[in-house]
């Protein structure tokens, strides 16, 4: 049976093997000391108990992990009148108090961990420069692990909104289709079989009438066929109205506050296509990247043009060095002769405006 030491999903690696290389300090503290073989035996106790702890920690979350810390705690506390460099261990727990929920509930265990290490030292006498190893790099590795796993499950409740997002979206896609199909194939199919069985009765008593017949099933089918088509483009292809109820499910998700003012849209599906792709790269941005607590979006549409504005109150411009996507919608907006332009004073403003004149789709009807 092969031991695990890390879970299967462990998103870090082998990082929690690099980070033992501060396991060092207590050892060689062992290995320079002369000690008695009682002592010895209880350093290695120590370490073997400190190493079923470590590893237990990584498959733990949540309130679930504070046997941890406050084991690695009392290892501390009995180890260090015996080996100085037991202070790691203080090291340690407070790197695991980021693991056990908000942010202010791990301040509170790290502050516990500074004052038992504090108090460790000066009970047992220690010299005064092993006070600072003991309470302030606890400190230093406490709030850092604090804030990293806050953000973490700050991104793990994000991506679980928008799954449950997308998977809502999907369901209401297949809830359409298979409305649409039914209303459509119903009704079409129920004529085509009427129209049908009186092509056969008619055949042998009135040949042209029955012709007559199945030349209009044959539209009807001809007709049937294309609104199929339409229904699964549809599908497929939601539209700036789709994207305009998903962004609204993700900004909400996200606990972002927004206000959309829109006209009516009516224009080509290749400049919806490039609306649509614009709204969820901004939107995407604004998540991950703005820090904004309000955005609000503009659509206008014209005879001559469509504009697009989208603005945040967050803290400004990303390039694409952070994947903000930037070069990519202006790329997409040059190809349809449009124009954007980015203001960073106070937040994130994106203004884009699209000639409608450039559409490629004949059938683009204009307001």
């Amino acid at each position: 049976m092969k031991l695990k030491l890390l879970p299967p999903e462990n998103e870090i690696g082998f990082l929690p093997f690099l980070w033992l290389i501060f396991l060092s300090i207590f050892i060689i503290n062992l290995l320079n000391r002369d000690m008695k073989p009682g002592i010895i035996v209880l350093n290695i106790v120590g370490l073997a108990v400190f190493l079923i702890l470590y590893f237990r920690g990584f498959w733990f979350e949540g309130r679930k992990v504070w046997h941890v810390p406050i084991g690695m705690t009392v290892l501390g506390v009995v180890l260090m009148p015996l080996n100085p460099g037991s202070f790691v261990f203080f090291v340690y727990a407070a790197a695991f108090i980021g693991q056990i929920g908000k942010p202010s509930l791990g301040y509170r265990g790290l502050f516990l961990i500074m004052a038992v290490a504090g108090i460790a030292c000066w009970t047992f006498g220690l010299l005064a420069d092993l006070w600072l190893p003991a309470v302030v790099f606890p400190l230093i590795m406490g709030v850092a692990n604090i804030h990293i796993h806050d953000r973490w499950r700050l991104n793990k409740q994000l991506l679980k909104a928008q799954d449950e997002v997308e998977e809502m979206a999907k369901i209401a896609e297949r809830e359409r289709i298979s409305r649409d199909l039914h209303d459509l194939l119903g009704h079409t199919l129920s004529v085509i079989i009427l129209k049908s069985e009186l092509a056969g009765k008619l055949i042998h008593k009135n040949l042209k009438q029955s012709e007559q017949e199945i030349k209009e099933v044959e539209e009807i089918s001809r007709k049937a066929l294309s609104e199929v088509r339409e229904v699964v483009k549809g599908f497929r292809k939601g539209g700036l109205e789709a994207e305009l109820k998903s962004i609204k499910l993700a900004l909400k998700a996200a606990d972002i506050k927004y206000s959309i003012n829109s006209t009516p849209i009516r224009v080509s599906s290749q400049i919806e296509n490039v609306l649509s792709y614009i709204l969820r790269e901004s939107v995407t941005n604004i998540i991950r990247h703005s820090k904004a607590t309000q955005c609000d979006f503009f659509i206008h549409h014209s005879y001559s043009h469509v504009e697009l504005r989208i603005g945040d109150n967050g803290i400004g411009y990303l390039s694409d060095k952070n994947g903000s996507g930037i070069e990519g919608m202006r790329t997409r907006i040059k190809l349809l002769g449009g124009k954007m332009k980015i203001n960073s004073a106070n937040g994130t403003t994106i203004e884009l405006r699209i000639p409608i004149r450039n559409s490629t789709d004949p059938k683009v009807q204009h307001d």
